[in-house]
């Protein structure tokens, strides 16, 4: 249990990270539809 609990710890880590690549991408995406539209 105890190492589950450190790996689900390592992927909380890798989804913020990706999370926050995921949240850049989104506002750069509707910065480009506005200067499209």
């Amino acid at each position: 249990m105890r190492g589950f609990l450190t790996i689900n710890h390592n992927n909380l880590i890798f989804f913020f990270k990706l999370f926050g690549v995921y949240k850049k991408a989104l506002t750069f995406a509707a910065r480009l539809t506005k200067t499209v539209k």
